[in-house]
């Protein structure tokens, strides 16, 4: 039985062969999403390390752009993921690239955050953010063909559980964003509290 993985950021590659569509899993289910889940959580815990008022402040300020940023996302693959879940095969291509293309910009502005964010932390937990930024970036890459690839292997299939298993994992990494979005509010309210702000 074919399965199709979704990985990192809601990423996933595909190959054609004879006019029949394999999936290909690039990496483990959710990958991104996790580190990113276990990189704001290494940060929560290391944040009673920031000593300066100054620096607490910037990175209240920096953790409160990235928060913003992820529920922008956050609310644009809720979109994404109802629209897959009502998908006829009928839908319009362009309406789906349109999405992707709005996705694609998002991941952009959480990568730069993460980098903005790094250069705020130790050495050790910069390095982590570093990796997860090499990650989003390679993941990218396979982004680029994702719409196609996905409406060529759904029409060609048109098997109701391929699609549950797109919306399956889908829903899995949007659980794991969601934690994420949820520790990041601890943070601001732990610099909140320890630096007057």
């Amino acid at each position: 039985m074919k399965k199709i993985i979704i990985s990192g950021l809601f990423f996933m590659t595909f190959s054609i062969n004879d006019g029949v569509s394999q999936s290909k899993a690039e990496s483990e289910p959710a990958t991104i999403a996790e580190q990113l889940f276990l990189f704001v959580g290494r940060l929560n815990k290391e944040i009673d390390s920031f000593f300066k008022k100054e620096k607490g402040e910037k990175m209240y300020r920096t953790v409160g752009y990235f928060r913003n940023d992820l529920g922008a996302y956050l609310k644009i693959r809720r979109v994404y993921l109802d629209s897959l879940r009502k998908w006829d095969f009928k839908t319009e291509e362009k309406t789906l690239i349109m999405m992707n293309t709005t996705l694609l910009a998002k991941i952009d502005a959480l990568k730069k955050r993460i980098a903005d964010i790094s250069g705020l932390i130790s050495d050790d937990l910069s390095e982590d953010g570093e990796a997860l930024i090499n990650e989003i970036e390679g993941k990218t890459v396979v982004q680029q063909i994702y719409i196609s690839k996905l409406q060529q292997f759904l029409q060609i299939n048109r098997r109701p559980e391929i699609k549950a298993g797109i919306l399956e994992e889908g829903e899995g990494i949007q659980k794991n964003l969601e934690k994420t979005f949820a520790v990041t509010a601890k943070i601001r309210a732990k610099l909140k509290t320890k630096f007057n702000l």
